[in-house]
């Protein structure tokens, strides 16, 4: 438990392997130790994407997976990496029971959330979540990357 521990507070991979690999190793753990139904969709994951923007989502990875596990009772999980036109989006959609509990009530937010909502802001990203009683939660965050300068 120690060594996954360390493991998860510094991914070797995500230096070595890049995001997407470090992402599908995490989705996949995740999925045997939770006995869920992971799965992960990719679209054009670059492999040069900086280590602080690599490091911020795969954290978010991380505390939205364990906030599924924590509070979601789900049963399915799907995670889609994505690049879109000038960054790199993150989504986490479980088939859960929502944030809101039977009265419509939303729970309080949590530092989990909170620090989330941070990382990406410092990286100038968005960050927000959609949920409905009994109908699961998706999040979602996107980081902007770098532009490409070569040639200009």
């Amino acid at each position: 438990d120690l060594q996954r521990m360390a493991h998860q507070l510094h991914p070797s991979v995500l230096e070595f392997g890049g995001l997407e690999m470090a992402v599908r190793a995490h989705v996949n753990e995740f999925g045997s130790r939770t006995g869920l139904s992971a799965e992960l969709m990719t679209r054009d994951v670059p492999r040069d994407i900086s280590l602080d923007h690599a490091t911020c989502l795969y954290r978010v990875l991380q505390e939205g997976l364990q906030n599924v596990q924590k509070h979601a009772n789900a049963t399915t999980v799907l995670v889609r990496l994505v690049r879109t036109s000038r960054g790199l989006g993150l989504c986490i959609h479980d088939d859960g029971c929502g944030i809101e509990n039977s009265d419509g009530v939303a729970r309080r937010k949590g530092l989990g959330m909170i620090s989330m909502a941070e990382r990406i802001a410092m990286l100038n990203g968005t960050f927000h979540i959609e949920s409905k009683p009994n109908d699961g939660t998706e999040l979602h965050a996107w980081v902007p990357l770098e532009q490409d300068h070569r040639g200009a």
